[in-house]
């Protein structure tokens, strides 16, 4: 046993039972709130009984903190702002048009000073990972599958919230290239729904990754899902679709425009890294020999007819090398401005900042839709 495990046990108990902290809580979902097995859990109440943990007096056969072991988990929290998610239900999702089931967990975002901010988090499972790790459900069987991907849709908050780029409703689906062939987690030694309710802590003095590079939940979430359509891609074609030629063009994504040449360095930029596509993959799965080659964009097109997929990113992605094409790099003609008033901006560019963000989201949203596509590939 680790001292990590004795001090999460602790706060663990520390959290559900401080509205009525003689009353204690269940040392069986203590134990089931940070997954730790039954016998592990024995041993790790036989450490702490007597110094910081009371087995006899809480109610009925429920556990409480000593006294000594209040101060000590108020001196773990010493120093520290502390977050709340209290999960409350959850709802099945059958496989639909795409070929995953899972989960839409309803929580609660608990601050410090007692506000609550209700959300949601759907977690689904690839149909294969879900064959693997023997995750069917059918809505009325065990519920083991709801326990495991509720852990990870808590790890998903978690890290979410500590970015600051937690929205209302998040997604997040778990592919066999991008989790191990064995299940992390054993459903038995895992906290149902309903009694769900973890801790987040934060260092007073760390400052948050927004403030470090600025208004990054939107450029976050563009990488997240990049990875996310390699991680489908590779899963059912074996290597990525989106490449990276320099680690740089992602940090313009972390960057505003504030003037005309930002705007110009950021759209030249996006454009770059957006339409860089693996292009021998995309040549050899359409069976293209045409003379002269086709572009990148030009192959993405003929994937996505032939999969019968979306061509809402083909439009963004043509428009986006449109646009790179005006001043500074040639002369501005009628076909950059069209491309702008595709995105809704007007010409001349005078809002840069709101400009660049508009381009931005409207690349996220692409992303997002060729990604629900993919899924639905058989």
């Amino acid at each position: 046993m680790t001292q990590q495990i004795f001090d999460d046990y602790l706060k663990a108990l520390y959290l559900k039972s401080k509205n009525d902290l003689r009353s204690g809580y269940s040392e069986k979902l203590i134990a089931k709130l940070i997954g730790l097995s039954r016998t592990d859990a024995q041993n790790v109440l036989h450490y702490l009984a007597a110094k910081y943990i009371d087995t006899k007096n809480g109610f009925g056969n429920n556990i409480s903190l000593t006294n000594e072991g209040i101060d000590y988990v108020l001196k773990l929290h010493k120093a520290k702002k502390l977050k709340t998610i209290k999960f409350k239900k959850a709802d099945y999702l059958p496989p639909a048009s795409r070929l995953v089931f899972g989960f839409l967990y309803w929580y609660d975002l608990v601050n410090e000073d007692g506000t609550v901010q209700f959300k949601t988090i759907a977690a689904f499972a690839s149909d294969v990972l879900t064959m693997i790790w023997g995750l069917t459900w059918d809505g009325k069987g065990p519920l083991d599958a709801e326990k495991i991907l509720l852990q990870f849709a808590k790890d998903k908050i978690i890290e979410k919230v500590k970015e600051e780029t937690l929205n209302d409703q998040e997604e997040l689906t778990l592919m066999t290239s991008t989790q191990p062939a064995k299940c992390p987690y054993n459903a038995e030694n895992l906290i149902e729904t309903k009694y769900a309710e973890f801790e987040i802590e934060f260092e007073v003095e760390t400052k948050s990754l927004t403030e470090e590079i600025m208004d990054g939940k939107l450029a976050i979430s563009i990488i997240e899902t990049r990875d996310e359509i390699n991680a489908v891609f590779r899963e059912k074609f074996g290597d990525n679709l989106l490449l990276l030629n320099q680690e740089r063009n992602i940090v313009d994504f972390f960057k505003t425009a504030t003037s005309f040449e930002e705007f110009a360095v950021r759209t030249s930029s996006l454009a770059e890294i957006s339409r860089n596509l693996n292009v021998s993959f995309l040549r050899k799965t359409t069976n293209d020999k045409s003379e002269p080659a086709k572009l990148s964009v030009e192959l993405l097109e003929m994937f996505a007819n032939q999969k019968m997929l979306s061509t809402e990113i083909i439009e963004v992605l043509r428009n986006f090398g449109r646009i790179r094409q005006g001043y500074p790099n040639h002369m501005d003609n009628p076909r950059v401005i069209k491309s702008l008033q595709y995105f809704n901006i007007s010409y001349p560019v005078r809002d840069f900042e709101g400009s660049w963000t508009t381009l931005l989201t409207y690349y996220l949203n692409a992303l997002k839709t060729f990604f629900n596509d993919l899924l639905g590939i058989s």
